[in-house]
């Protein structure tokens, strides 16, 4: 009985331990480092929305931009009321001039929050 609760442990320490190093190397600047650490979390669980989070932004940082907009898409299917996503894909959406998804994106983050600053700015 013990060994099976080790077991089912195991992949959560690995996912947070790849998650931790993944936020240690993007604030250190170490973004290829980064996007190795959060691949292997996203191998362990594949749905991990956070992970997806996060590598979105390394790969801003990187200037992969259809990646990041990829990678914030992926995010919003598993979360769909994800705001900091929503958020930078309106921006994203607004820069292409994609003005019906710039709408329908600001008005998913003002149904949470109808005062939230930036989707109001949209």
């Amino acid at each position: 009985m013990a060994v099976a609760l080790v077991a089912c442990g195991g992949p959560e320490e690995r996912k947070a331990k790849y998650r931790a190093r993944g936020q240690q190397y993007i604030e250190a600047g170490n973004y290829p480092k980064a996007r190795v650490a959060l691949r292997n979390v996203l191998k362990i669980d594949p749905k991990d929305a956070d992970a997806y989070y996060l590598f979105a932004q390394v790969e801003e940082k990187e200037k992969n931009w259809r990646n990041a907009v990829s990678l914030y898409q992926e995010v919003v299917q598993l979360v769909p009321d994800h705001t900091g996503a929503l958020i930078t894909l309106a921006k994203y959406y607004l820069e292409a001039r994609l003005t019906e998804q710039v709408v329908s994106t600001a008005d998913k983050v003002l149904a949470k929050d109808p005062q939230h600053p930036q989707a109001n700015a949209l």
